[in-house]
């Protein structure tokens, strides 16, 4: 059983690949979203994504209200997507970013990054919501919700910038990516996005997830070593292989909560 088990940690620490992965998840559930949203919810993928695990913002009314405090839809909904366009769209983004991550970080941090970030930008995304709610004293027509990797995809792109900027001078090879050219594209981002949310057009862009999952991978850039690193600390090496634990953790029990939900509050009952 020992050889069995050595055998397989070895095939998944060479053959793992988070990008990869988190491709694949988030596409599995971007079409259970489209059926179940057809099957159950005569096309309403809004009622499909709070099933599945879509963050509740503050000012949702009831009964959704009493689903904005599930902690695991800080990690869940950035894996979810509101229609084929944003799905495409952030999973191009995670294929060119989270490839170049890993490449130079490998499997383990490119997961943690993206994990810490996504619920990073859920929680920036919580706190602006629950502020714009106390000073409007009002609540949402229905619910309020938010999906998406592209505050994780920020997060990869904050991690790098964090890399450059702000880490001290760990004897890595520099990460050979236009640095200029992904400050162009958050700048473009974030300024779009607010931008066609106060036109009105109907498409709302969570700016504050992407920030929020920016300013995760900033800090995790300025501690995280790239594999390359010919020398790091004892330390350092315990915190971040204790990051990526706590990172597994946390997707598993997010999950496993999501699936419970999912069981208890809308089959069941």
């Amino acid at each position: 059983m020992k050889v069995v088990n050595s055998n397989l940690k070895t095939w998944i620490a060479i053959n793992f690949r988070a990008t990869v992965f988190f491709l694949a998840l988030n596409t599995i559930l971007g079409v259970l979203t489209y059926i179940i949203a057809y099957a159950f919810y005569r096309g309403s993928d809004s009622f499909a994504l709070v099933l599945l695990g879509a963050q509740i913002l503050p000012g949702s009314e009831a009964p959704f209200a009493s689903l904005i405090l599930d902690p695991f839809r800080f990690l869940t909904s950035a894996f979810l997507h509101g229609g084929i366009v944003h799905l495409l769209f952030n999973m191009y983004a995670l294929y060119a970013i989270g490839g170049f991550v890993e490449r130079y970080y490998g499997s383990k941090k490119m997961f943690t990054a993206y994990i810490i970030t996504a619920i990073s930008g859920s929680l920036l995304s919580f706190v602006m919501s629950l502020l714009s709610v106390w000073n409007n004293s009002g609540v949402a027509s229905g619910v309020a919700i938010s999906v998406g990797a592209s505050g994780a995809v920020f997060g990869l792109i904050g991690l790098i910038l964090g890399n450059k900027f702000l880490k001290k001078n760990t004897y890595s090879m520099d990460l050979n990516i236009d640095i200029g050219n992904l400050i162009w594209i958050v700048v473009i981002n974030i300024f779009l996005g607010f931008s066609l949310n106060s036109l009105g057009t109907g498409v709302i862009i969570n700016n504050w997830a992407h920030i929020g999952g920016l300013a995760g991978g900033l800090i995790l850039g300025s501690i995280f070593d790239t594999s390359e690193t010919f020398h790091a600390s004892r330390f350092k090496q315990i915190f971040e292989k204790s990051l990526f634990i706590l990172s597994v953790l946390l997707f598993v029990l997010a999950w496993v909560f999501n699936i419970y939900s999912i069981v208890t509050r809308f089959i069941i009952i």
